[in-house]
């Protein structure tokens, strides 16, 4: 570049330019060149950018490989249990949700079950036991007989074990079924009402109260008719029995030892198309198909191919030896009920007859 002069329009021999503009452009300070930062500091914040940038990549690729990831649980899982992932039907929603209500039902009335239990067999009177009875006023007379010849104390609860306990559902409402085991091998079932806000022994149910003895009514030979609890089982298969009727004999049930029976009747026979016969040939295929009373969710107390059944029996005078005729199927349970046990349409076992 040659000398510079004194003139504002030399220019510089090499660029071109006049010396004077450049540098009353760089002292001004508003122009390109003042507006641009240094050299380092344009570096240094591209380096930042960068590694702000490669943050985020790195985020979003452990975010796409984690959903991947979630992915192909889902999709293994379905191949394995494909019903687990399918949606419930509105039925099976519901019943989940009375099975979950049941439970929370159980949990929270079973201490108050135990103690009734508990005050009902260390009660040593009639007087004592009807307070912690369903319906107490009406059972009070049927305690009365039934304990005139004193009362066997069953113990004392800490002989007892607590073995499950389940919700059935009355027309009444709901009721508990609780069972305990007894250090003696002996099994009680019990059922619970509640009742002015206590819940309550069924007790009809529990000591399967009938009218009168039915040893006594068995060995009677005079006319009489009598309400019972007892087991029914129909004599012979369905193959040689009649197409039209059924042999039935009927038994008692001992307390505590749901597998044994008492004494048994003379053969009773009952026409099939009666509506008692349809009630019996129901509860029966029923008990085949092993259904529990009342749907209830704890396995059947019975001897094999017998079924519960609470009915009017007459007694008719006889030689050598009385008949007996079934009058009426009252229900195919021992609760104090109005609930015939049995599905009405195949579904809940709580109609009214």
């Amino acid at each position: 570049m040659s000398p510079m002069g004194e003139k504002a329009d030399r220019v510089c021999t090499e660029c071109g330019r006049s010396p004077v503009a450049m540098a009353a452009r760089t002292e001004a300070g508003d122009g390109l060149v003042a507006r641009l930062p240094a050299p380092m500091m344009v570096s240094e914040r591209r380096g930042k950018r960068g590694k702000r940038r490669s943050k985020k990549g790195l985020i979003a690729k452990v975010l796409f490989g984690w959903l991947l990831f979630m992915g192909l649980i889902l999709l293994i899982g379905r191949l394995i249990w494909p019903a687990s992932t399918q949606s419930l039907a509105p039925s099976a929603v519901l019943q989940n949700k009375s099975e979950m209500d049941d439970r929370q039902m159980v949990e929270a009335s079973l201490p108050d079950v135990a103690q009734a239990f508990q005050n009902f067999i260390s009660a040593s009177t009639p007087e004592e036991k009807a307070q912690y009875v369903h319906d107490p006023i009406r059972m009070a007379g049927r305690l009365s007989r039934y304990y005139q010849y004193g009362t066997s104390s069953l113990g004392d609860l800490i002989s007892f074990r607590f073995t499950g306990a389940a919700v059935i559902h009355l027309p009444e409402g709901d009721a508990i079924e609780a069972r305990w085991g007894h250090d003696d091998g002996r099994i009680y079932q019990a059922f619970f009402r509640k009742e002015e806000g206590e819940w309550r022994l069924d007790w009809e149910d529990f000591v399967r109260y009938s009218e009168e003895p039915w040893a006594a009514f068995l060995q009677g030979n005079s006319d009489a008719e009598g309400e019972f609890r007892l087991l029914a089982r129909e004599r012979g298969s369905r193959i040689q029995s009649s197409p039209d009727s059924m042999n039935l004999v009927f038994y008692t049930s001992r307390q505590g030892l749901p597998d044994e029976v008492g004494a048994a009747s003379p053969q009773v026979v009952v026409k099939r198309d009666s509506e008692d016969g349809k009630l019996l040939q129901q509860a029966f295929e029923m008990r085949e198909k092993g259904k529990t009373l009342f749907d209830s969710s704890l396995p059947d107390l019975m001897p094999a191919g017998m079924v519960r059944i609470r009915a009017k029996i007459r007694r008719v005078a006889g030689s050598p030896e009385p008949a007996f005729i079934l009058e009426k199927v009252l229900a195919c349970h021992w609760l104090d009920s109005t609930a015939s046990g049995l599905p009405k349409g195949g579904t809940d076992g709580t109609d009214k007859r």
